[in-house]
């Protein structure tokens, strides 16, 4: 009679088989759950820049003497406005680069804060005023599009959200 001390063949043909399936299955898990990860913090720089760069431009025009306030009705790439010590601001949306601020005073450009690789678009209707009848304008809606691009297993997906803001102008 022989005694059995070990494993035959198949068992371990099983064995390394069903060990095989269960790492298949965790290794989809875990590409699935980066690519997630990826996903939500492109999304995230996404929403924190155009978030931010709303703000900013709400802050200006609000502080803007609403007489000084200079835009399309229909809508443009930028808006003219005054501030209370006089100088001449202006903000552009430019196609690709980026949100623009100037004045007379100092230059800097919003959109250069906006972390690399994120894109501006949709500046045609960058921004579109509503006016009094005498011609003041009333309020100013702020509207553009910030895109990035995830390159993940040699596959690039386009990520991108719309921002739009309407600014009563209260002075």
């Amino acid at each position: 009679m022989r005694s059995k001390n070990g494993f035959t063949l198949i068992e371990l043909v099983v064995t390394v088989g069903i060990i095989g399936i269960v790492m298949v299955s965790l290794s989809d898990m875990m590409i699935n759950s980066l690519r997630a990860k990826n996903r939500i913090r492109i999304m995230d720089k996404i929403s924190q820049n155009g978030d931010w760069i709303t703000s900013e431009i709400r802050k200006n025009l609000l502080r803007a003497p609403r007489e000084s306030i200079v835009c399309s009705v229909g809508g443009g790439t930028a808006i003219i406005f005054g501030d209370d010590s006089s100088n001449v601001n202006t903000i552009t949306c430019s196609e690709g680069s980026g949100i623009a601020s100037q004045s007379a005073e100092v230059s800097h450009n919003i959109g250069n804060l906006v972390e690399t690789g994120i894109k501006v678009t949709g500046c045609g209707e960058f921004v579109g005023c509503q006016k009094s009848l005498n011609g003041e304008v009333m309020s100013a809606t702020i509207k553009f599009i910030l895109s990035a691009a995830n390159v993940s297993s040699g596959q690039e997906n386009q990520y991108s959200k719309t921002f739009e803001s309407e600014i009563t102008i209260r002075r």
